[in-house]
């Protein structure tokens, strides 16, 4: 930790002696003349003259010393928060990808998975790489999905909904506002699908003879369960793209910064 500390110190210095060349090159100028023109003053313009030229010293040395070492220490104090952070918040995106995917057959080999490596990193990259297949095939898979399927799904986004609001509670201090912003759209996403689901969710947890009766007949529910089908499948994908869209914010994450 410390070594990775000490190259993101090295790093951010020259990213900000790049960024601060032109103001560090005119302050060392001024620095410099007010220094020579004091020589030409008299005694009290010249202790004048000196103060300006170590004044304008002291802000490069704020600038480039005083400054990282508040940093650093910072990023010392805050290096376990954020990496649990990240690490939850990429739990959270994996299990929307597994809870989502899993009802609908959408199933990957454990077999895949090394036992020497980080399993819930390894179980995450092979959900990222299901993303456009499941994309591409849910519509499919919903229409074929049994009620049995409906009801697991039904489960797995009550424990999503949970999640998702504690992860947000616990963590919307710690995480860069671009990550914020990226769980708060899937979130957003995800409860679109959610209330759709919810509105209706007897026609699909349910075998034909137990759907809710009404005066227009089975027609009626099977041709409303059709069109929220359609709705349905247009929500989740759009949760899978906001899924991964919150890996590669997460993915952008400097920790160390």
């Amino acid at each position: 930790m410390v070594k990775i500390i000490n190259q993101s110190f090295l790093k951010r210095f020259k990213d900000k002696l790049v960024k601060y060349k032109g103001l560090f090159i005119v302050l060392v100028i001024l620095s410099l003349i007010s220094f020579l023109i004091s020589f030409l003053l008299k005694n009290n313009w010249r202790d004048l003259s000196i103060n300006l030229s170590a004044t304008f010293i002291g802000v490069v040395f704020t600038i480039f010393i005083i400054d990282e070492i508040f940093s650093n220490q910072k990023e010392v104090e805050y290096s376990e928060t954020y990496l649990n952070t990240k690490s939850d918040l990429e739990m959270t995106a994996n299990m929307f990808i597994t809870y989502l995917r899993e009802p609908f057959g959408f199933h990957f080999s454990y077999k895949d998975l090394s036992t020497n490596g980080n399993l819930e990193k390894e179980a995450t990259n092979l959900n990222r790489k299901m993303i456009d297949e499941i994309i591409s095939k849910i519509g499919d898979n919903m229409v074929s999905a049994k009620p049995e399927d409906w009801k697991r799904l039904t489960m797995n986004v009550f424990m999503i909904r949970n999640k998702i609001d504690q992860t947000i509670s616990i963590y919307k201090n710690t995480m860069p506002p671009l990550v914020l912003g990226k769980i708060l759209s899937l979130k957003k996403s995800f409860e679109a699908f959610d209330l759709s689901f919810g509105l209706l969710n007897d026609l699909f947890i349910n075998e034909p003879d137990k759907w809710p009766k009404n005066k227009f007949g089975q027609e009626n529910n099977i041709r409303i369960r059709n069109q929220y089908l359609i709705i349905l499948k247009d929500n989740i994908i759009d949760v899978f793209k906001k899924t991964e869209l919150l890996f590669k914010e997460l993915d952008n994450w400097d920790i160390t910064k």
